[in-house]
């Protein structure tokens, strides 16, 4: 599970697996300190993870909690409260572990959850959200990885069915909150690796610099040479991205 909880100017992230470090202070005052939103469902695809039944919310500091809806999501990897509205939430749900999904992408709710809308889809019905990250100076700004992924009783597969397959993973990026998305790879974005891709990961520092892109974990079967640095991607933020290159099996 994992739970997001602002106080004041500072966004935390805890997790019962894999505590984090908070977030850097967002440049806004977030009016609703004892609103958490968790989300279900361990997104390390092991063979032996739990399943969630959605996005929950507590508005007393987690004294009491509510079912807010994408339960058929079976884990959430991330949430984001825009910190400019905290009716404004976006969710990175990576879908089922064993089977296709109609319900992998991002979701965004504009009325608190009461609502939410999937704004990005995978190009296939294994290819779910792995990880987003939002420019803490401008709230619209949104970078969103997207993983093509299957288990299997005796195999684990991370980009296409083999490595030579054409892969559904992806890495998108957005200026307008999630109306329109712009997909990046080698040819739009210079210094990010030829696909097929893995596991896709991003985060945005909150600073104003160049956005450096380096990778994360690689575990591809066959090699490729890695970016040192790409273009500026915006106003401000650094966005560093961690990928798997390409598709591979495990027998884990």
């Amino acid at each position: 599970m994992e739970i997001f909880e602002r106080r004041h100017n500072l966004q935390a992230r805890f997790s019962t697996r894999r505590p984090r470090n908070p977030l850097a202070p967002w440049p806004s005052i977030h009016k609703h300190p004892k609103t958490i939103w968790a989300g279900t469902g361990e997104a390390w695809t092991r063979n032996s993870v739990s399943i969630g039944n959605g996005i929950y919310k507590s508005t007393d500091g987690g004294d009491s909690w509510t079912n807010m809806g994408l339960q058929n999501s079976e884990r959430i990897a991330k949430i984001i409260v825009d910190p400019r509205n905290s009716n404004t939430v976006y969710a990175c749900v990576p879908g089922k572990l064993w089977s296709d999904s109609e319900d992998r992408g991002v979701y965004k709710t504009t009325d608190g959850g009461k609502s939410w809308s999937k704004i990005l889809k995978g190009a296939n019905l294994s290819t779910g959200c792995s990880m987003i990250s939002m420019n803490p100076q401008d709230s619209k700004v949104l970078f969103a990885g997207m993983w093509d992924f299957r288990r299997k009783g005796w195999t684990f597969r991370s980009g296409g069915e083999n490595p030579t397959a054409a892969s559904g993973s992806a890495f998108s990026q957005t200026t307008d909150g999630g109306t329109t998305w712009k997909e990046l790879d080698e040819k739009s974005a210079k210094g990010l690796p030829a696909k097929p891709w893995g596991r896709v990961a991003v985060t945005i520092a909150p600073i104003k610099t160049k956005c450096r892109v380096r990778p994360d974990r690689i575990d591809s079967q066959r090699p490729f040479s890695a970016p040192k640095m790409a273009g500026k991607h915006g106003k401000s933020g650094t966005a560093v991205i961690g990928w798997s290159g390409g598709p591979s099996t495990s027998p884990t």
